[in-house]
């Protein structure tokens, strides 16, 4: 899908954490270097495809069952969040996408979760330790938004050295 905003195209993709006693399942982007996340930490989740039909729901399972071969239990939505990236860089080129992206938590799941996927190493992670990983500024805010029980409707604007996020009006 091409929604173009600022001169980018935006991609719509979900994401989703999954939060069992005390922990989050986080992937540790460790396996491909030419990615923009590359050695950092966040949430699984990915954007959509044509199997998802443009539903958010959709994606976000058939994303976690890729990804950690979970089936996600007691899915809730908590809004949409959009990544600006017209003043980024990635590896030295400028962004070439924004993102609009469809926040869930779960709380339970079916399966065994896999230790790893074609995106990095999955982990479950204590809730008191996530702030010490290396994650992007927009995944900071995502947090703390959830922790605040704010509903997710808000632009996070991203450069290079700095971040900032609003509300959505």
């Amino acid at each position: 899908m091409n929604l173009p905003f600022n001169g980018l195209e935006t991609k719509i993709a979900t994401m989703c954490l999954l939060r069992e006693n005390g922990k989050t399942v986080m992937i540790h982007r460790d396996k491909d270097p030419e990615h923009f996340m590359h050695g950092m930490w966040g949430f699984p989740g990915g954007k959509f495809n044509s199997e998802d039909e443009g539903i958010p729901e959709k994606c976000i399972r058939r994303e976690y069952g890729e990804e950690g071969g979970v089936e996600l239990i007691n899915l809730q939505y908590r809004g949409v969040v959009f990544f600006d990236n017209k003043h980024r860089n990635f590896q030295g080129k400028p962004a070439k996408f924004n993102f609009l992206v469809y926040v869930f938590e779960a709380y339970n799941h079916g399966g065994e979760l896999n230790s790893s996927c074609n995106e990095g190493s999955i982990h479950w992670v204590e809730d008191g330790e996530i702030r010490k990983l290396k994650m992007e500024k927009g995944d900071q805010y995502i947090l703390d938004l959830l922790e605040k029980k704010i509903p997710l409707n808000h632009r996070i604007i991203l450069s290079d050295n700095d971040a900032k996020i609003e509300p959505i009006s």
